[in-house]
């Protein structure tokens, strides 16, 4: 598992190692959904392979976005939704074949 934590804010999660083919192609429909904003995408597809959530200020990562009612919060999903397109972005590079 790939572990992430925010100090400061009290956020920890962990992303899997070997994610499944399933998990890549959820993460990826929500990543590209066109219409939406970027951030609004990215944390929806974090939240497909986010595992072992833990955060006081945002304790429930499925509540809606409608329900976020502080800069705090926002901060951390938009800290969280990048994390996981890091994550993201490296395991494509690791497909491509090096030259």
């Amino acid at each position: 598992m790939h572990k992430f934590d925010h100090p400061e804010s009290e956020v920890t999660f962990e992303l899997p190692e070997d994610p499944t083919i399933r998990q890549l192609m959820a993460y990826d429909g929500f990543e590209l959904a066109q219409g939406r904003p970027i951030y609004e995408r990215l944390w929806d597809a974090a939240r497909t392979v986010i595992q072992d959530w833990e955060c006081e200020i945002l304790p429930d990562i499925q509540m809606s976005l409608d329900e976020v009612g502080s800069n705090e919060q926002l901060a951390i999903i938009k800290w969280a939704a990048l994390a996981c397109f890091g994550w993201r972005q490296t395991l494509k590079e690791e497909l491509l074949p090096k030259n």
